[in-house]
This record gives C-alpha cells, structure tokens and sequence, in this order.
C-alpha cells in the first residue's frame, strides 16, 4: 500500500513551485501556469482559514472539499505532467512504481521497482511516457528541493519493462534522446510548440498558420489549439476582420474536433478577452457567431452562460434596455409550459435573477427590486453558487437600507459576507463595510467585527477605517469620528463608496442626537450657544436638531429664540399642561355651539 500524501510538505512545494513558475513564466504553458494558480490560491485560502480558526477540525473548513480535490488533483496528474510542468522547478529524485492488486500473483512478485530519473530540467525518455500507458500515481511527496513519485503498474510485463529500463537508463541515456528527435516527424504539434516559443508575433501567426495547413481538411486538436492563438494575437494587434475570420475557423472545430468541456473552456476565455473591447460593433459580431454555432451544435449550457456573459457586459455599459431583454428571453427558457419554474433550472434562474436585482438596485427602483428580492429567495431546488446568492443578499442590504429598515439590511449583509467568504470572493470585504455601516444605523451597541466569522479582517487596511469609526459612533465621540472622516489614510475606505458616503449625513446627526441627549439630562434650562460648542455644530443645526427631538417627542420642553435658551420641562408636566389646553379648547367648542344653537 502506497504511504499516505504529506500535505503540508505539497502544500508548501506548491507555494515554492508557483513562484519559481511565475518569475519565469516564458518556459511553461499556459495551462500549467493556470493549473499551478489554482493549487495556490485553494492552498492560501485553506491555510488562512487555518489561521484564524486554530481550535476548530480542519473538516469544518467551507471550502474543505474544495481544497481536499486540489491537491488530490494535483497527486493524480501523470508522471509526465508533474515532472514537466509543476514539479519543473524542482529536481525529481525517485519514481517508485509496484505492479498490481492481481491476486494470482505471488507476494515476492510486489516488491516496489526503483527508476533513477535525471533532474526535471532534463526530459524523461520518451519510453516512459508511452511504454507505461497503466501508470497510475498513488502519491507524491514534495519537498522545497526534491519530489519523489508512487505509483502502480497493470501488469508484471511493465514491472520487467521498468526493470529493463533501470539496467539501460545511463548508457543509453544519450542515444534514447537522439532516437526520440529523429523519430519525430515535424507534424502540427512540432508547429504548434515553435509558434509558442516564438517572440515576434509575426513569427507566431507563421507557425500557428503552419498547423492548420497540415492538419488539412481534417480538423483536429492542434489546429483548434492555433486558431486559438491567432484570435488572441490579432486582438492584442487590433486587427479585427482578421480575429472574427480565425474566431469562426475555430467555431467549426466544436462540431467534432474537440471535446465539449475543452471547447466550452477556450469559448469562455475568448469571451472575457473580447469583452474589455470598447467597440459594440466587433462585440455584436462576435456574439452573434458565437450564440449561432451553439444553437447549431445544441449546445444548451454554453449557449446560456454565453448570452448571461453578453447581459453582463450591457449591465457594465449600463445598457439596461438590452440587458432586459436578455435577461426576459433567458427567464423563458427556465420555466416550464404551464409558467411554473423548471426544478432543473434553478441554479440558471438565480444567476438571471442576480443580475436583474444589480440593475434595480443600481436604478433605485426599490419596487422591483423587493419582487425579484423575494422571488429569487423563493426559488426551491436549486444548488445556489454562494457568489450568486451573495450578489442577491448584498443588493437585498441595500433595499432594506433604503427603506429604513437597518437591522434587516445588516441582516442580509451578514449572509452576503458569508457567502462571498465561502467563494472566495473579494466582494466580501465591500459586505463586511456594509455590514458595519447597517449596525451604525441600526443604534446597535453590538460591534460586528467581534463575531468569529468576522474577525479574521478586523486588519484589513479597508475594514480598519469603518472598525474605527463604528467604536466613535458607539462612544459618541464626535471629535474622533470627525477626525476619522478627514484622516487622508482612511478617507477613501470610507467615502470612496458611493452607497457608504450617502449615510455619512445621517451617522452625524444621529451621533449628534447621541451626544446632544447625554448633554441635556441634568439641565432644566440651557443656553443653545453652549450646545452648540459642545457638540461642534453650528447654532442652527443645534436649533434645528433640538426642534426635531421635541416633535418627535424625544425631549420635552420649549426654545426661547429671543433669548437663545432651551426650557426643559417634566415629562408628565408637561403632558399635564398639553392635557389642560386641551380641556380649554374643548369648553371653548363647547361655549360656541350652545351659543350658536340659541342664535339660530
């Protein structure tokens, strides 16, 4: 039995790997520069958790399975891959291989072989990659300098065939390198690979034409791979009529040429490129190309993420009309014959719904948005994605802020955080600024950043600047939150946001009316000037404030403008006075109507 994978020992190799990888990018594919990305971040995002949660099980960890198939991933890789792309930057030092579970076998028949292997910047002889097509890894342990792989053969004629190869390894080294490069016929993939190393662009569209000339009539990886590069480079070069020509050669390789998931994987990618083009008239080009090869190859769920990637790029221009009529032909292909929602379709119908709720809360249609809020909560039997349901949590925040009902938006944008937490997603930082400002407005003593979930960014240098002032607010010092608001260093985490600057008006006069109400307690009688400096605001926001409290029922007493004085008065003096004048205006109607009625 294989020994179990050191998962700190990868964890850490992989950190080692990608950096070595990115500081020279030029000698690796894309692939493997992607590949290796996405083992980091899984691996940053796992540790981070770690961090901040050292008491718990690692099991409880949100993106747990997320991290566990990465580096599961990563372990099951081929021999090949793992010494020519990621494991590139370190020396491999043994690849140890067993035969089979047969049971027909005798045991000393199960004896692990050892191959010697040159360092990774070395090639392995071709031999190994395709005499031993039932290689399967079991294994990898990594170090900072070293990697050794484990793994398992199908049969005992590749055990002897690994053994025979051990015996030759160094005495025919040289001459199997040789044999391999005047065995290899220049074929597209020999083009390909000179294209990708190739440093002038021109040079590139010359091998990467190359391939398509010798694949001829027959469509094949190769040449997808080529038209691919060809989009790419004549975009970068602006030359538009020549990037759609080589985007639809490349259109008819998803018939048959290439798989689904690979074809879906490039679309996706060209996609986004194209997107950050300014010119409508390519953009309308290309979608159009794009939608009409996927309704001929029936490709239904590329058709869908393709025209809510065209809606999205409407929703960026804040082209709202053509967004909507998307987003309504999309919201019609989710619902069964008899307008019910399709229970298959669920997933598909939020991220529609997603979007519809960005553009009302972006109109300030409150209307609209509370319908599509509430349906899109009510939508049943869905595997929600948590950045989905974070978008849909976050602008339900805001409609609940614009409504006045804060704790029911400091609510929602609790769930957005957690829901942006678990994807990973940056946005959670921007909830988290909206969750401290809904607590401000909702008079809450309780400090949000003390919850286990949120203390973790309590450093953050953009959550720093609202931690502050949400301990000002919760002091009524108004000095130090005035002070925060005008420090350069945390002015912009704070105003920057359009939607976090629209409060700042109310905090004041709410921190205002904190403060203003601790100052008259032990008074009877006060002189507004005073207020006024104790409370640094000026005489006539002090008057207008004291005017809206005594409306409001909040304090009780009279202004003496002439004199600049407030007259507090008793509570139930008070009401014993208003009740008083009240009995004198009903005697007085009284009086009238007996006179009137002796009149007539």
């Amino acid at each position: 039995m294989a020994e179990p994978v050191e998962e700190d020992v990868i964890c850490d190799s992989i950190r080692n790997t990608y950096f070595k990888m990115k500081a020279d990018p030029g000698r690796y594919s894309e692939d493997a520069l992607h590949g290796i990305e996405d083992l980091f971040r899984a691996v940053e995002d796992a540790y981070r958790w770690k961090e901040a949660h050292p008491a718990d099980p690692f099991s409880r960890y949100d993106g747990y399975s997320r991290y566990k198939g990465a580096l599961e991933n990563h372990c099951a890789r081929t021999p090949r891959q793992v010494l020519l792309e990621t494991a590139r930057a370190v020396p491999v030092t043994k690849i140890i291989a067993s035969p089979g579970t047969d049971p027909l076998r005798s045991p000393e028949n199960h004896s692990p072989r050892q191959v010697r292997s040159s360092p990774a910047t070395a090639p392995l002889p071709t031999t190994f990659a395709t005499g031993f097509k039932k290689f399967e890894v079991t294994g990898i342990t990594l170090t900072s300098d070293t990697a050794e792989v484990r793994g398992t053969f199908g049969s005992l004629a590749d055990i002897q065939k690994m053994s025979d190869l051990e015996d030759d390894f160094d005495k025919e080294e040289e001459e199997d390198v040789e044999e391999e490069e005047e065995e290899e016929e220049a074929g597209p993939e020999d083009e390909y690979y000179k294209g990708k190393e190739a440093k002038a662009d021109k040079d590139k569209i010359k091998h990467f034409e190359e391939v398509i000339k010798l694949e001829g009539k027959k469509p094949a990886e190769w040449g997808f791979k080529a038209q691919k590069r060809l989009v790419k480079i004549y975009f970068k070069q602006n030359n538009f009529p020549k990037m759609m020509k080589h985007y639809r050669d490349l259109l008819t390789y998803v018939k048959s040429a290439v798989t689904r998931n690979v074809s879906e994987k490039v679309i996706n990618g060209i996609l986004d490129l194209v997107s950050t083009s300014d010119s409508m008239e390519l953009l309308q080009d290309f979608y159009e190309a794009t939608l009409a090869t996927l309704r001929d190859t029936k490709n239904d769920r590329l058709w869908f993420k393709t025209q809510l990637k065209l809606a999205n790029l409407y929703y960026a221009r804040k082209n709202y009309p053509s967004m909507s009529k998307i987003t309504r032909e999309l919201q019609q292909g989710c619902l069964r014959p008899d307008g019910t929602v399709d229970p298959n379709k669920g997933s598909q119908l939020l991220e529609i719904l997603a979007l519809e709720i960005q553009m009302y809360t972006d109109t300030k249609n409150n209307k609209k948005l509370k319908e599509i809020y509430e349906r899109s909560l009510g939508v049943k039997n869905a595997l929600i994605h948590p950045r989905i349901m974070g978008t849909i949590r976050e602008c339900g925040g805001k409609m609940h802020m614009y409504e006045r009902d804060f704790r029911g938006a400091a609510t929602d944008f609790f769930e957005a955080f957690r829901s942006f937490d678990e994807a990973g997603s940056p946005r959670r930082i921007l909830s988290l600024k909206y969750l401290i400002l809904a607590s401000m407005m909702s008079q809450s003593d309780i400090n949000p950043m003390t919850a286990q979930e949120t203390r973790a960014f309590k450093d953050d240098p953009q959550i720093v600047a609202l931690t502050d002032l949400i301990e000002a607010y919760q002091a009524s010092n108004i000095a130090r939150f005035e002070g925060i608001l005008n420090d350069p260093t945390k002015k912009e985490s704070i105003m920057g946001d359009a939607f976090i600057r629209s409060y700042i008006e109310d905090l004041l006069k709410n921190i205002r009316v904190a403060k203003l109400k601790n100052l008259l307690r032990p008074y009877t009688t006060i002189r507004i000037p005073f207020i006024s400096e104790q409370i640094s605001t000026p005489v006539n926001e002090v008057e207008s404030l004291l005017v809206a409290l005594i409306l409001d029922n909040q304090i009780y007493g009279r202004i003496d403008q002439i004199n600049q004085i407030l007259i507090l008065e008793d509570k139930n003096q008070s009401n014993r006075k208003y009740q008083a004048m009240t009995r004198w205006a009903n005697t007085v109607l009284g009086l009238r109507s007996n006179l009137a009625s002796k009149i007539m």
